[in-house]
């Protein structure tokens, strides 16, 4: 709490305005290049983000080595930016380029999953 009593959470008007906040003034630009998140069909048929536990049949299979399927590391990388004072004042922009060359905006109002399980979902 500060001198007037008052908790450190930030009021409603300040999660509203970070987008606005974000558009203008300084600001730092993350981007996680080569990012390993990849999609691959499970034993069930569903759609699952490929990780090198998981998936070790498949990528044997396709020749591909384990360390480069790694989505894990680009979720403590996101875990971490999260908890940043830069992200919390809304001054941080966090882009992910996946091995594939797509690119994908990270929210500054998204939760990362604290499990890596969840996180998979997600993807």
């Amino acid at each position: 709490m500060d001198a007037e009593g008052r908790g450190y959470m930030r009021p409603v008007e300040a999660i509203a305005s970070t987008r606005e906040r974000r558009l203008t003034g300084q600001r730092v630009i993350v981007v996680l290049e080569g990012a390993s998140l990849e999609l691959a069909q499970g034993k069930d048929r569903s759609l699952q983000l490929l990780n090198s536990l998981d998936h070790k049949q498949l990528l044997r299979k396709c020749d591909r080595q384990f360390d480069e399927v790694r989505p894990d590391i680009a979720h403590h990388c996101l875990l971490s930016l999260q908890e940043s004072p830069l992200n919390r004042a809304g001054r941080l922009c966090v882009f992910i380029r996946t091995a594939d060359r797509q690119l994908i905006e990270i929210s500054p109002l998204l939760t990362v999953p604290p499990t890596y399980q969840e996180f998979a979902k997600l993807m």
